[in-house]
């Protein structure tokens, strides 16, 4: 099953993306979550931020060691590391642009940075406790050697977070954007531990974030790209276009 777009066009896709962005500190490319948490409510981006600590929810992250698989230019990665009580983290993008800003932009000691394919893990047998997986799997050419490869580095009883929009019209499919279904047929051995429909809080963060955009960066060729993007996937999710899902797998094994 072929994703919205193959290896080749993503790449190219980010890589135009980091070309508007150049040398600004945008690390945020989601499309958020609304109402922003309290602890964010005055920070720039809180919207994305917001939807990483949604990721995260009620999970216990003591001590665990945490890899994000898609993490494009590292903003959820680096409030992670520096707001939750984990051990390591680890992230990794199939985009070389985002790997070297993240990696340029980050001095801790325990955030680890390499350029990576979803579909072809190079790490150790369950090396970790949690996986996250942010608006990046819509994107894989093959499904079924995403979740094989995060089900082998995951330790036992580890967790798959995924955020994703996914394809909900007949003009979405048509398109080639996944349908929500293509996701639950190639889970292979997890289990589906809970699944949330979170299409109207991704949709309001979209509309409040076209002019927040321009409070927020100062660059007005980035804003301006910034606000359009937030405007068409209003639209998307306003049409019944899109529809934003948040699933956690569990691997258990007898």
């Amino acid at each position: 099953m072929r994703g919205w777009y193959n290896k080749v066009m993503q790449q190219d896709v980010y890589r135009e993306i980091n070309d508007i962005f150049g040398d600004s500190q945008i690390s945020f490319m989601n499309h958020g979550f609304c109402p922003a948490d309290p602890e964010v409510e005055n920070l720039p981006f809180k919207h994305q931020i917001t939807l990483y600590n949604k990721a995260l929810e009620n999970l216990d992250l003591y001590e665990k060691n945490i890899l994000e698989i898609g993490c494009g230019r590292g903003g959820g990665s680096k409030w992670i590391i520096e707001n939750k009580p984990i051990t390591s983290y680890y992230a990794c993008d199939i985009t070389p642009e985002n790997i070297i800003f993240c990696a340029k932009n980050s001095n801790h000691h325990n955030l680890n940075y390499i350029l990576g394919d979803a579909q072809n893990l190079h790490y150790p047998d369950e090396s970790f406790d949690l996986i996250i997986c942010i608006e990046s799997c819509h994107g894989y050419e093959n499904l079924d050697l995403f979740f094989e490869n995060a089900y082998r580095v995951l330790k036992k009883n580890g967790r798959l977070v995924l955020m994703d929009n996914y394809g909900i019209s007949q003009k979405a499919l048509d398109n080639g954007l996944r349908s929500l279904d293509t996701i639950k047929k190639s889970i292979g051995k997890f289990n589906i531990l809970n699944y949330e429909d979170i299409t109207e809080n991704v949709k309001a963060a979209c509309l409040e974030d076209q002019e927040l955009m321009v409070q927020w960066i100062s660059e007005k060729t980035i804003s301006e790209f910034m606000t359009f993007v937030s405007s068409q996937s209003y639209l998307r999710y306003s049409n019944k276009h899109w529809g934003y899902y948040k699933f956690i797998f569990d691997k258990s094994i007898l």
